[in-house]
Order: C-alpha cells, then structure tokens, then sequence
C-alpha cells in the first residue's frame, strides 16, 4: 500500500473544504429564503393590522414630515427613532395619548405591523 503525497492530500483537504462551503452557502440561501418569506407573510399581516388599528391616528403618508401628533411611523425605522423592541414596548403598554394594546394584539400581532412598518 502506498501513502498518498503531501500534494495528494492537501488536494483531498481542498475538495471537502469546497464541499462542505457549498453546503453551507446551499442551506443558509435556504434558510434566507424561508426567512423572506416568513417576513413577507407577517409584514402583509401586519399592514391589515396597521390599517385597522393604527391608521386613525397615525394617518401620515410615507413621505409625510408635518408634525401633528402621533409619530408618523413609517418613518421611524428608517431614521432610527426607535428600535423594535421600543416600539413593541411602546405597543404593549401604552405611552401618553396612546393606550396599550396588550389586551387587543398579541405579540406576534405587534410584530407583524413592526416588521411591515420596517418594509416600508
């Protein structure tokens, strides 16, 4: 029996690397796209949710900077007002003329309208 040489070797090294770097990038782009996905369905979700619950008193348009009130929340994401943790804080229990939807959406309600006011 003979042993392979050093170039044979570091050949095999290379090619299972190789491999084992396409199964990696094969099941992340996976798990990426079932990810899009899952975040489509709850942002679609979630603007029901914003258009039922929260559009009569944050009525800005996107684009819309005149202050009158409430935040325009399509906005504050973008400009990184504040975080999705705040938001759903802020959701669940209230804040000045706000009242708390903690007994009207459930979390994974919260995080739908945050995750379509993230797409916008």
């Amino acid at each position: 029996m003979s042993i392979a040489s050093p170039r044979t070797l570091a050949s095999i090294v290379v090619f299972l690397a190789v491999c084992a770097f396409a199964a990696f990038a094969t099941e992340s782009q996976t798990a990426s796209a079932a990810s899009n996905e899952t975040s489509s369905v709850a942002a679609k979700h979630g603007d029901e949710i914003f258009h039922q619950r929260c559009v009569t008193c944050h009525n800005q348009a996107p684009n819309d900077a005149l202050p009158f009130g409430p935040p325009n929340l399509y906005t504050v994401f973008r400009q990184r007002t504040i975080s999705p943790q705040q938001a759903e804080t802020i959701i669940l229990q209230g804040k000045g003329n706000m009242p708390s939807f903690r007994n009207i959406l459930s979390k994974s309600d919260i995080r739908s309208v945050i995750a379509y006011l993230k797409a916008r």
